[in-house]
């Protein structure tokens, strides 16, 4: 059974992991609508971050899992 605190962990990973991949879109729009030039720095340092926003939705997946 899936207790309330699995849930509300799981809800929180989620939400900040999905708070990390902000940074990505922002440099892609940044790059494509405004044509803004596009720095090395920047791409890297969003790539990081998009990368720890991944792991942090992973996290919020398996904290819903039942534990056996």
């Amino acid at each position: 059974m899936v207790t309330e605190q699995q849930k509300y962990d799981s809800s929180i990973f989620r939400n900040i992991g999905f708070a990390f991949l902000t940074p990505i879109g922002s440099i892609a729009f940044q790059t494509i609508v405004l044509k803004k030039p596009f720095l090395e720095s920047n791409y890297i340092m969003g790539i990081i971050v998009l990368v720890i926003g991944c792991i942090l939705i992973f996290l919020g997946r398996i904290a819903i899992k039942e534990k056996k």
